[in-house]
């Protein structure tokens, strides 16, 4: 299994910490949220990723689409 940020046992995509694989691994154990829970969510599991609420949400519009 991938490293996948402290998120617990679920794999990430391509095993990797981008903005994408990060949204995807939270949404996969608590659906639905809003952007701000899933920024904050992917915040407190990985302090040291440096990821902005714009860059949260521009890839959960991107990943919708």
């Amino acid at each position: 299994m991938a490293f996948d940020g402290g998120l617990s046992g679920v794999p990430l995509l391509s095993g990797g910490r981008d903005a994408k694989s990060l949204i995807v691994g939270v949404l996969a154990k608590e659906f639905p949220l809003t952007a701000k829970q899933v920024f904050n969510k992917i915040v407190k599991a990985n302090p040291t990723v440096k990821l902005t609420y714009q860059a949260i949400h521009k890839a959960l519009k991107q990943l919708v689409v």
